[in-house]
């Protein structure tokens, strides 16, 4: 990971405004996209012709969902990268029965994503 990967508040709120996590079909925007998140895999950015937007994939297997996820006649949206939120997952992983680590950047718990909310 570079050491510039950072996720902080101010970052979250100018994402915010930019609309991230937001919208519908054409509309919506992930939370992350591929310029946000370093990697050494193989990322994605698929034409969707579905939503009439790009689509972000971070890895093979969520570009292959994509493809079913455009070719599956019941499927109306798809939100990829979708936030959680983090109130909850930290609640989650504060919970006693859990003891889960929160995921964090430099001690900051960041927004945790679900690769797809499917309509």
């Amino acid at each position: 990971m570079t050491n510039n990967y950072v996720q902080n508040t101010r970052k979250y709120q100018k994402w915010i405004k930019e609309g991230r996590g937001q919208g519908q079909k054409e509309t919506y925007k992930p939370w992350l996209t591929v310029f946000d998140v370093p990697s050494e895999g193989r990322s994605h950015r698929i034409p969707s012709f579905k939503l009439k937007r790009e689509i972000t994939a971070f890895s093979n297997l969520e570009a292959a969902r994509v493809y079913q996820l455009e070719n599956d006649c019941s499927v109306i949206d798809y939100n990829e990268q979708y936030p959680l939120n983090r109130d909850k997952t930290l609640a989650i992983a504060n919970r006693p029965e859990f003891a889960f680590a929160h995921s964090g950047i430099r001690d900051f718990p960041i927004v945790m994503t679900t690769d797809f909310v499917v309509h």
